[in-house]
């Protein structure tokens, strides 16, 4: 699926660096900033 600039993201949800899963759909009317480091294996 391809987004383009303006679009809303669609729901998702990823692991944590604490072992929970992190749904954006719960951050919804927070600041959230999603930030992909390919290959590095850091959590943020």
């Amino acid at each position: 699926m391809a987004l383009k600039v303006g679009d809303k993201a669609p729901n998702f949800s990823l692991p944590s660096h604490l072992n929970k899963d992190v749904i954006l759909a719960d951050l919804r009317g927070k600041t959230t900033v999603l930030a992909f480091f390919p290959l590095a294996w850091t959590p943020i």
